[in-house]
């Protein structure tokens, strides 16, 4: 303790090299360093959280309801490992996945001091990822889209964020001609965004209202549960759009529906090597994530931190698997795929 107070007094290590002048100069009394040091120490620990001498451990939840795709994911992830990383690992490290089980609480201390980072929470409005950054546990590949305003020091995902979603149906509702819109939102504050958004993208005069009190010819659902709707009696609109991550909350509540479901996926990688390589989403979801963690873990080197992994992980570049760090995003991807299908009396066939 005594060579860092000196240091940080003088400039000068025990080295004797002098530290640039630009660093400030601090002289401390011993209580106080005692506590910086014991603080320093602390974020070093964290920083090591599940990284030890033969394993690298990361945190799958499953939560209470979502066992089967905990189960699942954790089964092609095994499997990927297993064909990707070599017997002795990276740097003699092994990739070791933990099931984190239990309840909320119980997930989030268990990943807080067991697990380098979460891999893959399963997408669920009781757990998701922010439940961990918010207690600076970082957050790798969620198969949920995220926000580009996440924090990506603390947050990485393969896909498109939330926001590209949106503009793509904003898009798409452009070019299909939607003059009366409806936007089915959780806040006033989404509502004028997405109002806004609307409004600079298309040139010709919109008439935009919140909820299904009138009748619109498109409707743009973005969040909330729109309980049972019957659309034979508001008058059922020519097409609905509506980001995948909503489409399990309004397909019970399309009855009478006669028209156009247009679904913004945020996972077009993933979608694309399914169809690619004839396999199921999950297992190329897997795939996806045992590539770029790989070439991650190599990068990162021996001297793994979850800050260092983090950041490794945003150098990633995989142009053939259509995976692109943008620098200062967390987001992987920019691609959005569009999926329409055509619903008759409630019934749906895919375009």
């Amino acid at each position: 303790m005594e060579s860092f107070s000196n240091l940080l007094a003088t400039g000068v290590a025990p080295s004797g090299k002098r530290i640039s002048r630009l660093m400030p100069r601090y002289e401390f009394d011993d209580e106080t360093m005692g506590s910086l040091v014991a603080y320093l120490s602390a974020l070093t620990a964290e920083q090591k959280t599940g990284i030890h001498q033969d394993r690298i451990v990361f945190g799958v939840p499953v939560p209470t309801g979502r066992e089967a795709y905990g189960r699942r994911l954790i089964q092609n992830l095994d499997a990927v490992f297993a064909a990707k990383i070599p017997g002795n690992g990276l740097y003699g490290r092994r990739v070791e996945l933990r099931p984190l089980v239990g309840d909320l609480s119980s997930i989030v201390d268990q990943a807080r001091r067991q697990a380098v980072a979460v891999l893959s929470p399963a997408p669920s409005g009781r757990l998701d990822h922010a439940h961990f950054t918010a207690s600076g546990i970082p957050v790798l590949f969620p198969l949920a889209a995220v926000s580009e305003s996440d924090d990506h020091t603390l947050i990485r995902t393969l896909y498109a964020s939330r926001e590209r979603v949106i503009g793509s149906l904003i898009d798409k509702m452009g070019t299909d001609g939607c003059g009366q819109i409806s936007l089915l939102t959780a806040t006033e504050a989404e509502f004028r965004d997405v109002q806004a958004r609307l409004v600079q993208k298309n040139r010709a005069p919109l008439e935009i209202s919140r909820g299904l009190e009138g009748h619109a010819g498109c409707v743009f659902f973005l969040s909330g549960n729109p309980g049972t709707l019957t659309w034979q009696d508001i008058g059922s609109p020519r097409a609905i759009y509506v980001p995948g991550a909503y489409v399990v909350d309004l397909l019970n509540s399309l009855e009478g529906f006669d028209g156009m479901l247009v679904v913004g996926r945020h996972e077009t990688a993933a979608l694309d090597l399914a169809v690619a390589e004839d396999i199921e989403v999950i297992r190329a979801h897997a795939v996806l994530i045992g590539e770029v963690l790989h070439d991650a873990l190599r990068i990162a080197g021996r001297d793994l931190t979850r800050t260092s992994l983090l950041s490794a992980v945003g150098t990633v570049s995989r142009p053939e698997l259509g995976l692109q760090f943008p620098t200062g995003t967390p987001t992987g991807s920019k691609e959005v795929t569009l999926q329409s299908v055509r619903f008759e009396t409630g019934g749906g066939q895919p375009e």
